[in-house]
Parts: C-alpha cells; structure tokens; sequence
C-alpha cells in the first residue's frame, strides 16, 4: 500500500535509484559467478618452420566435459589443435561438442589468443565452420543398476558437434623464442583454456602424442594449410 506521508515520498524518491543500482550490481555479480573456467595445458618442443608438417604442428589438447542432463558416463570432448603457417599467421581448428547446438557452433564464441608477454590477439575471422550430428542409444540406469536392452527402450542421446578453424594473422605473430601461448575461448556461462608450453625444440613427446600429432600433420584433402 502505497502511503501518502509527503516525507515518505521524499524518501521513496531518493532510495528508488539506489536500489535499483544495487539491483543491477546484484544481477551482474550473480552473472559473474554461474560462469565456469576449464584449463587444458600440456609442455611440448618448440614449433619450427621450414622443417616438417609435424615440426609446425602442435600437440593437441582437450576439455572434456559431462552435462547434467546426459548419461554420467557420457564425456564430450572438446579439442583444438593449431599450425604454425608462417610466422605471420596461425590457424586454430577446434572440434566443440554439446548438446546445444549454439554452444556447440565455433561462429558463437569469443576467441583469442594470449602470447608469452601476455599480449592478447583476435583472430581475423573462422571459416571451414561445419555442424553436424551425433546418436547415440544408451540403456537406462536405475537404482537397480542397467536394464538389459530385451524388453527395455534404449535411450537415444543426440549431441551436435561444430568444427572451425580461426585464423590469426598479424606479424611476427610467431616467434622461435616464445614461451607459451594460450587460446581462450568465451561465452555466457563458459570459459575453454587452452594453454601450450613450449620446451626445447629436441624434448621428446610421449608416443601417443607423437601419434596423434603425426597423424594431423598428414596431408588432408581439399585443405590448404
């Protein structure tokens, strides 16, 4: 009820901006703390140009990440790995996995890279961005433990999957002598980090990054590094 003592207005009229700056402030810093940080970070040689595909390549690096509304033993894996094109231009290509096909889309985020001095660079655009779809049938878990699939509906679980490359162009953006280097990707509610520490050129991988390296570097079709 509203009251009609003149001094109570006075009052009312003073406290309303106030508190609705306190509302907003209030609004902001609840924004602020549903959002959640995820850190990949690996040690691996120095990248080298002018010697071969691998020796440009980096080890690449993933987030994986459950949801509350997916199976608890279902794991979504977020990947990036990046070329060193010339010393000029990097290209990062990410594979991002949800079941949100927005979160999913590579177009939909913020993305930069952070340099050894703490420099940050915007990539000059994404491009080779294509979406897709991915089924899967899971059987349903209970207190009692999994239903045999007889007699029992499989639970089918569609997630979308989104790859991109972001392309970094500015000069000298690589440097033989740089230390680190760490793409950060941003959204409402989500932050990837993806950081790269480099080593000496003739440190040693273990195999199966070797492998998995190796087997990126490969010559692809209809693709240009």
């Amino acid at each position: 009820m509203r009251s009609s003592d003149p001094h109570f207005g006075a009052i009312g009229e003073f406290v309303r901006p106030i508190w609705g700056k306190l509302r907003l402030a209030l609004i902001l810093v609840l924004c602020v703390s549903c959002g959640r940080s995820w850190t990949s970070e690996t040690v691996q040689p120095a990248l080298q140009l002018g010697i071969t595909d691998i020796a440009r390549t980096s080890v690449p690096q993933v987030i994986a990440l459950g949801d509350m509304y997916l199976p608890r033993r279902m794991k979504l894996a977020n990947s990036v790995y990046f070329v060193v094109v010339s010393k000029d231009r990097l290209r990062f290509h990410v594979c991002l996995r949800h079941r949100s096909s927005s979160i999913a889309n590579p177009s939909h985020w913020r993305v930069w890279i952070e340099d050894s001095e703490g420099e940050r660079h915007l990539p000059e655009g994404i491009d080779r961005v294509d979406m897709s779809t991915n089924s899967r049938a899971f059987v349903p878990i209970t207190a009692g433990g999994p239903h045999e699939p007889n007699g029992h509906p499989l639970q089918m679980i569609t997630t979308f999957q989104g790859d991109g490359d972001y392309t970094f162009h500015e000069q000298d953006i690589f440097v033989s002598s740089m230390s680190e280097l760490t793409l950060v990707m941003q959204r409402p509610g989500y932050e990837y980090r993806y950081r790269w520490r480099f080593g000496p050129s003739d440190e040693s991988l273990r195999p199966e990054q070797e492998q998995t390296r190796t087997s990126l570097a490969a010559p692809k079709p209809a693709q240009e590094w």
